[in-house]
C-alpha cells in the first residue's frame, strides 16, 4: 500500500527565526531564512523539524520501552534513520504565515536589537551590538511522507499495522515539542505541534487513548517497522546475447525538471562544505527512471535488463533558459581579459579557426552556451550560482549548537530548469509507450540528501517520444569535422587503466580508421589555430546500495572540442558515416548513465567567415530562477 501522508500543524507563540549564519552589510547581524519566490514567508526548513521530532520521538520511545526494551527505540531509529540505514519518512519545508502584529503591521519580519552583557560589570559590552530578523506568531504545517523507496530506489512496502506505530509515536513526539528554531535557551520559539491525519487530530486525548490501549496489558506490545526489498540475483535475458543492433536506441524524449526546492547534485565534499555540481547527471536520473518502469511492468524480463544491455540510457540534465537548453561551453573559445567578469557583452573567440588574438585572452572553462533565446540575435553565456546553507548540529542535552558540528551544504536553487534526454531501443519502446509519459511525468525526489525533504523535491514533465536521428554535420569543410563533446567521457587505456591525452579519443572516434588533428600539430609551419580544447576532471560517485563511495575515475571534460579528419582522405564519407552513428550512440564506457554524448558539426563552432567570432550576452541568476527583475 502507499500509505497516506500525516501533516504536522505548527503554532509558533512568540518570536522565532531560524538563523541562515548570513547578514545583510550594513544593516542585519543575522537573517532568518524565507521561502524562496513572492511570498517571502519565513520558512522552518524540514531539516529543522526532522531533528526536533527524532529528538521527542526519541524520548516517547524510550518511555514506552521501559528500562529493559528497546522495540519502539528501534521503530525510532528505523522512522529517521542512521549512517547504515536511510529513514523512512520525510517532512516537507513548512512556511510559516505571521499574524499581524499590534498597530496592523502585517510585515512578516522584523528587526530585534541585541547586546552582549559584560559579566563583570553587568553592563553592555563595547562593539557588541547586533541587529536581528525575527518573525512574530504565525502558524504552519510541514507534510510528513512514508517513503515507498529507498535511497538505492528499491521498494518500500508498508501495511496499516505499521503505518499505525509510526503515527503513534509521531503523535507523541510531536506532543512533546515546546520550541523551534534558533535562540530557544533565550525563550524565542514557543511551539505548540499537532499531528494532523485526514482531518483527524491526534492531540493529547487521542494519544491518551491510543498508549491505555497499547498497555493494556502492562507491557507495550513490539512495534511493526517495513524494510527495503532487496532484489535477488538474475540471468540476463537473451536480449542480451541479440546483438548490438537490437540494442541500440532509436526512441528519444525530453525530460523536463523543474526545481521545486534546492538540489544538491553529488560532488566529493571538501572539509565542512557540501559541494553540489551546477547539472544533474545522468547517474543520477537513470535510477529513477529505471524504477519508474520497473514499477509499472515488473514481470518484464526486458525491462528489468534495460540498463545492463543499454536499451535504455539518459543524458545529463543540464539547465534550460527561455526553452533553450545549456550545452557546456566548448573550451576552444576564449575572451578578451580586458572585458572583465561582470560584462553584460562579451566577444568570444573561436579558436578552432580564428588567428592569433594580439590583446591578453582568458579561455572559457566553465557555464553553459544557449543557442540564441527567444529570438536573440545572439548566443548566451552563463550558469545558475548555486545556493548556500548553512547548518549545525544540536545538543539534545543542552538544546545549544553541538561544538564542530558547523557545516555549508551548497545546492542548485529551487525555481531551475534542467532538461535530459531519455533514450530507449525499438524493443524497449514498444513495450512501455503508452505509459511511459505518466510513468516520468510527475513529483520526484531526486539528488543527493533528497531524503531530508529540504532538499531534491523536483516535478518532471515527458515530452512527445520522437525517433532518434543524427543530423548531418553542418558548418564543417568537407575534408575535417569538428567534435564537441557534451558530456563526460569515460574511456580506458589498454590496461584497464585511466586514459589520458588526445589520442585515446581519436581512437575512440575512429574505431580502427587512422584519424589526425587538424590543423596537424606535427606538420611544419606555424598555425595559429587551435587543433584540440581539451581538459581532465575527476568523476566521483556514491553508491546508495553499498552506502559507500565510488571509486573515482578521470574523464574527459564535457566542452572538450577537436577537430579531425581521416589520415587517408579518400575514407572521409567512411568517417562521416560513423560520427553520425556515434552522435546518437556516444563513446566510451557509461554511456547509458549520459556519458561519452559529444556533437559533430554544430553551427555553433563553424567558421562564419567573420573571423571566427561570437557575440554573447551573459546571463544572470533570474534568467535561471525566473525571480527578479532582468532589466
Amino acid at each position: 500500500m502507499n500509505p497516506a501522508p500525516l501533516t504536522l500543524r505548527l503554532t509558533l507563540d512568540s518570536d522565532w527565526g531560524a538563523a541562515t549564519g548570513t547578514g545583510i552589510a550594513g544593516g542585519l547581524d543575522d537573517v532568518i531564512e524565507k521561502e524562496p519566490g513572492d511570498s517571502g514567508l519565513p520558512l522552518l526548513r524540514a531539516t529543522i523539524l526532522t531533528g526536533i521530532l527524532r529528538e521527542q520521538a526519541a524520548n516517547a520511545a524510550r518511555a514506552l520501552d521501559g528500562p529493559d526494551r528497546h522495540a519502539w527505540q528501534s521503530l525510532a531509529q528505523t522512522l529517521f534513520g542512521t549512517s547504515e540505514h536511510p529513514r523512512l519518512i520525510s517532512l516537507s519545508d513548512a512556511p510559516i504565515t505571521v499574524s499581524t502584529r499590534e498597530g496592523g503591521d502585517h510585515r512578516p519580519t522584523h528587526t530585534v536589537i541585541g547586546v552582549s552583557i559584560d559579566e563583570a560589570t553587568g553592563t553592555a559590552k563595547e562593539d557588541f551590538l547586533r541587529l536581528v530578523e525575527r518573525a512574530g506568531k504565525g502558524s504552519g504545517e510541514a507534510t510528513i511522507t512514508f517513503l515507498t523507496e529507498g535511497l538505492d530506489r528499491s521498494p518500500i512496502t508498508w501495511d496499516s499495522q505499521q503505518r499505525e506505530d509510526a503515527r503513534l509515536l509521531l503523535a507523541l513526539a510531536a506532543q512533546l515539542i515546546t520550541a523551534v528554531g534558533s535562540d530557544r535557551t533565550s525563550g524565542d520559539g514557543a511551539c505548540r505541534a499537532l499531528i494532523v491525519d485526514d482531518g483527524t487530530p491526534l492531540d493529547r486525548d487521542w494519544c491518551a487513548s491510543h498508549v491505555k490501549r497499547l498497555l493494556d496489558d502492562g507491557v507495550a506490545r513490539d512495534p511493526q517497522a517495513p524494510s527495503p526489498t532487496r532484489g535477488q540475483p538474475v540471468v540476463l535475458s537473451a536480449a542480451r546475447q541479440a546483438g548490438p543492433s537490437a540494442c541500440e536506441t532509436t526512441a528519444t524524449a525530453t525530460l523536463t525538471i523543474r526545481l521545486d526546492t534546492p538540489l544538491v547534485s553529488y560532488e566529493v565534499p571538501y572539509s565542512n562544505e557540501v559541494r553540489s555540481l551546477d547539472f544533474l547527471r545522468g547517474t543520477v536520473l537513470l535510477p529513477w527512471v529505471h524504477s519508474r518502469l520497473r514499477h509499472a511492468f515488473p514481470s518484464s524480463d526486458l525491462v528489468r535488463d534495460a540498463v545492463v544491455t543499454g536499451m535504455l540510457r539518459v543524458s545529463d540534465a543540464t539547465p534550460v533558459v527561455g526553452g533553450v537548453r545549456g550545452l557546456p561551453v566548448p573550451l576552444v573559445l576564449s575572451r578578451d581579459k580586458r572585458s572583465g567578469d561582470s560584462a553584460a557583452q562579451l566577444e568570444l573567440w573561436n579558436r578552432l579557426h580564428s588567428q592569433e588574438p594580439t590583446g591578453v585572452h582568458v579561455p572559457m572553462r566553465s557555464g553553459y552556451i544557449f543557442d540564441r533565446i527567444e529570438g536573440d540575435a545572439e548566443v548566451a553565456l552563463g550558469a545558475p550560482a548555486l545556493v548556500g546553507r548553512q547548518s549545525t548540529a544540536i545538543q539534545a542535552s543542552t538544546g545549544a549548537a553541538a561544538t564542530g558540528q558547523l557545516f555549508m551544504v551548497r545546492a542548485l536553487p529551487a525555481g531551475v530548469v534542467l532538461q535530459a534526454e531519455v533514450s530507449l531501443s525499438a524493443a524497449l519502446h514498444e513495450i512501455v509507450d503508452d505509459q511511459l509519459s505518466a510513468l516520468l511525468s510527475r513529483p520526484a525526489r531526486l539528488g543527493s540528501r533528497r531524503l531530508s525533504g529540504t532538499y531534491g523535491t523536483a516535478t518532471c514533465s515527458l515530452g512527445p517520444v520522437l525517433e532518434a536521428t543524427a543530423p548531418a554535420p553542418s558548418g564543417s569543410a568537407p575534408e575535417d569535422f569538428t567534435i564537441w563533446c557534451l558530456s563526460d567521457v569515460i574511456l580506458r587505456s589498454p590496461r584497464l587503466g585511466t586514459a589520458g591525452g588526445v589520442g585515446p579519443l581519436l581512437d575512440a572516434l575512429g574505431g580502427g580508421l587512422p584519424l589526425t588533428l587538424v590543423p596537424d600539430p606535427d606538420a611544419e609551419g606555424t598555425d595559429p589555430r587551435y587543433a584540440v580544447g581539451l581538459r581532465h576532471r575527476r568523476v566521483d560517485g556514491w553508491s546508495a546500495a553499498s552506502q559507500q563511495p565510488r571509486a573515482s575515475r578521470i574523464a574527459i571534460q564535457a566542452g572538450t572540442t577537436l577537430r579531425i579528419a581521416a589520415q587517408d582522405a579518400a575514407r572521409n564519407e567512411e568517417l562521416a558515416q560513423r560520427l553520425s552513428r556515434l552522435q546518437r550512440q556516444g563513446i566510451g564506457h557509461l554511456r547509458e548513465q549520459g556519458y561519452g554524448r559529444i556533437a559533430v558539426g554544430h553551427h555553433l563552432l563553424a567558421d562564419d567567415g567573420a573571423g571566427a567570432r561570437i557575440r554573447a550576452r551573459r546571463l544572470r541568476q533570474c534568467d535561471f530562477t525566473g525571480e527578479g527583475s532582468r532589466s
